[in-house]
């Protein structure tokens, strides 16, 4: 998988906090605050001869401000997707 981190600020922040106590907890204990790895994913399924290509297409990609229009949670002990919000295709990466 190729991902670009996010630098949250404090109200995406304060966002997730929120929702991880509407959600009633983390259970798996990666999206509890201070344990969440905000991102976007670029490639799912990147093979390794494939990298550097991907960082070539990549190179000089500068820090951009943009708004989310979905959220999905990947389970990768199940394998499995789902929308947090917005309208993403749940059926898999």
């Amino acid at each position: 998988m190729l991902v670009r981190l996010v630098v949250p600020d404090r109200a995406l922040l304060d966002l997730q906090e929120a929702v991880n106590e509407v959600l009633g907890g983390d259970p798996g204990g990666f999206l509890g605050p201070g344990r969440w790895t905000p991102h976007v994913t670029l490639a799912h399924r990147i093979r390794p001869e494939q990298v550097g290509a991907a960082l070539a297409v990549l190179d000089g990609a500068r820090e951009l401000d943009a708004d989310a229009v979905t959220c999905r949670r990947w389970d990768s002990d199940g394998r499995r997707v789902w929308d947090l919000w917005g309208s993403a295709d749940a059926d898999g990466p």
